[in-house]
């Protein structure tokens, strides 16, 4: 949000859920030796029995436990889990979070700012984060910046934008079976120096220097062939759910000027990175950010079953937080939001407000779109110990 009044603020973070302790490997080193131990005292074996007995030790010690969950899978591997083909991007439900890098300051001007969230790479594994917000600030010569504002409000986890992708896309490395992580990039520039309108290429080029363009979905590939984002979200949908995991949906989060510059010439964003913040009835429509869950409940909910996905939020400057008031975040889980960005993701010590998203594992079947019988399982199976 632009400005000091419009940003969401909370106390400082003073507790992270469930750190996950495993790592792969874990349980294999152990199974081995003992079995190298007990090959040390046996009789001398012919040399092939030595070795079908050393591979039988080996795959015991592999099958053990949830490593092959716990691994980096391939592309299209679903860690296990049964393909549903009838599932798509747009049937999902997750938890994202607002100012997604942000530190609070010393001394905060404004109650929205007394909030820190964990660094990335936490917020993705241990709170089931699936989509992220950064603020980006152009610098001639240098990578873009990610803070919030300059001098009053600049704390950050991650001071540019190519080490906030590297965080991202180091965690969905180790996880490739993740449905896909949304990052919203907001251009903040009203109080800069060097604007960012003109710079979108250089945007983009910096985020395929971590991220490579088969790992982005992008409009081109949701419109495939159709005259808009539109024509194609409302005649064939999303892509098939497996068909995307592991992958990054990039998106230009500005209602305005910075909207329209972006797909100036290309008003289907053709050729584009980044998917925009639309709304219904544009020839770019295919994702859409309603803030206020509670008197847009309806509209968001008509979104989301024509087959748009929507990015609400579930509490805003605190005021949500301070008074544990879940209304919005209630709204936002029935109206079947995609999407709900929250300062909040994780239980915290004094056990305040805090946003799950319910029986998501870590997200949800959309409760509005998703086809029946579908399971958190199918949607994404976080390995927690």
């Amino acid at each position: 949000m632009i400005g000091v009044t419009g940003l969401p603020g909370e106390r400082r973070h003073e507790g992270a859920t469930r750190p996950s302790t495993a790592r792969p490997g874990d349980g294999l080193l152990s199974p081995v030796s003992r079995r190298l131990q007990v090959l040390l005292v046996l009789p001398v074996l012919p040399v092939l029995g030595v070795l079908a007995v050393l591979a039988a030790a080996v795959l015991a010690a592999c099958g053990r436990g949830p490593l092959r969950s716990r691994e980096a899978p391939l592309a299209g591997d679903q860690g296990g889990r049964r393909p549903r083909p009838e599932l798509r991007l747009n049937h999902i439900q997750a938890k994202g979070t607002h100012n997604s890098y942000h530190v609070a300051p010393a001394v905060a001007l404004s109650a929205a700012w007394r909030y820190t969230h964990d660094p990335l790479a936490v917020q993705l594994e241990s709170h089931g984060v699936r989509q992220i917000e950064l603020d980006v600030h152009y610098r001639p010569g240098q990578p873009f910046a990610v803070f919030h504002v300059p001098g009053v409000d600049a704390g950050t986890n991650h001071g540019t934008l190519p080490e906030c992708l590297r965080a991202v896309k180091g965690w969905s490395d180790a996880h490739r079976g993740h449905v896909p992580v949304f990052i919203f990039l907001e251009p903040k520039d009203e109080y800069d120096d060097h604007k960012i309108e003109g710079r979108y290429d250089e945007l983009e080029t910096e985020v395929l220097s971590v991220w490579p363009r088969e790992r982005i979905l992008a409009p081109d590939d949701v419109r495939r062939g159709s005259a808009s984002l539109r024509e194609a979200i409302l005649e064939r949908g999303w892509p098939g759910l497996d068909a995307v995991r592991g992958r990054a949906v990039l998106v230009l989060l500005d209602p305005g000027a910075h909207r329209e510059a972006y797909g100036r010439g290309r008003p289907a964003l053709e050729g584009r990175l980044f998917f925009v913040t639309s709304s219904p009835e544009r020839a770019d429509a295919a994702i859409l950010s309603v803030n206020d869950p509670v008197a847009r409940e309806a509209e968001i909910r008509d979104a989301v079953a024509r087959g748009f996905i929507v990015r609400t939020r579930a509490d805003a400057e605190g005021e949500e937080a301070r008074a544990n008031d879940r209304r919005k975040l209630e709204a936002a889980l029935r109206s079947g939001a995609q999407l709900i960005s929250t300062d909040y993701p994780a239980l915290r010590a004094d056990g305040g407000y805090w946003v799950e998203i319910p029986g998501g594992s870590p997200a949800r079947p959309n409760p509005v779109t998703a086809p029946p019988g579908a399971t958190a399982a199918e949607i994404e199976a976080l390995d927690r110990p």
